[in-house]
């Protein structure tokens, strides 16, 4: 803050013209410790400008680009100053590709819970409207590791969990009933979407994988993990040891904002070289 209590600008944002810059994006920026370069600038307001125009931006409570410049900045909310994410046992970090697990105690925590963003009128994400997604940089699969999510007993999940060498089973808002997803072992884009009390869908890479006749539970009351699954009152488990770019969830997305979501986030993580 100035003397005149004025925020000043970052040198990095004032050499950016401003009128590239969103509002969302430079609010972002404002918040990371290590300045990123112009350039970087520039690829953080075209991803906030391509999630805008999507329709998507506003359905997120969280997104967590962990390919970035620097793992303070990975954990950051994008979207607001909350929900950012707390490492556990030192998740090893790289730069412009994201956090990878050990697959025993390591991964990054959430405050976030869909229990109480259900609960909260200016949260996105409800029971019978929510979505999750990550971008996977690990090929291959190996049994019950969770990449993300949390639940509740053995009855209410919101979770994406390895099973097997070629699956992963994915539960917005679900019970223990549920038929496993046949995946890509390669790297890529799982979003998952409920839009109904009684189906999901998902995408792999922007295009529908599946729609599954899956009823809907009240969200699990835990806080939300990456690289393990979180369980109420017993803490993460099933630590997986993938190495994760980009992670989000909030309200439901429809088939054309989850093919743009995967374009925009595609873009950026090419220009950063975290895929080819």
């Amino acid at each position: 803050m100035s003397g005149i209590g004025l925020s000043i600008p970052s040198a990095a944002l004032l050499r950016v013209p401003r009128r590239r810059i969103p509002e969302e994006a430079s609010a972002l920026i404002r918040r990371m410790s290590v300045e990123p370069s112009p350039a970087q600038i520039g690829l953080i307001a075209n991803l906030v400008r391509s999630l805008v125009t999507g329709g998507i931006w506003g359905q997120l409570d969280a997104l967590h680009v962990l390919a970035a410049h620097d793992a303070q900045a990975a954990r950051l909310n994008w979207v607001a100053d909350e929900y950012n994410l707390t490492a556990v046992n030192s998740p090893d970090f790289t730069a412009f590709r994201g956090y990878a697990g050990n697959g025993s105690s390591a991964c990054l925590m959430s405050t976030a819970n869909p229990f109480t963003l259900h609960s909260s009128s200016a949260a996105k994400l409800k029971q019978n409207a929510a979505h999750m997604a990550l971008w996977r940089l690990t090929s291959g699969f190996t049994a019950t590791k969770g990449l993300m999510g949390c639940r509740e007993a053995a009855t209410r999940f919101f979770d994406m969990v390895q099973f097997g060498a070629t699956s992963i089973t994915a539960r917005p808002n679900g019970g223990p009933a549920h038929g496993a997803l046949t995946v890509p072992a390669a790297p890529g884009f799982l979003a998952m979407s409920r839009e109904a009390a009684n189906s999901a869908a998902y995408y792999w890479n922007g295009p529908p994988l599946a729609t599954l006749a899956e009823a809907s539970v009240l969200p699990p009351n835990a806080a939300i993990a990456v690289l393990a699954q979180n369980v109420t009152g017993e803490g993460p488990s099933a630590y997986a040891n993938d190495q994760i770019a980009v992670v989000s969830f909030g309200g439901a997305l429809t088939p054309s904002q989850a093919a743009a979501f995967y374009a925009a986030v595609r873009t950026y993580l090419l220009a950063v070289g975290a895929v080819t």
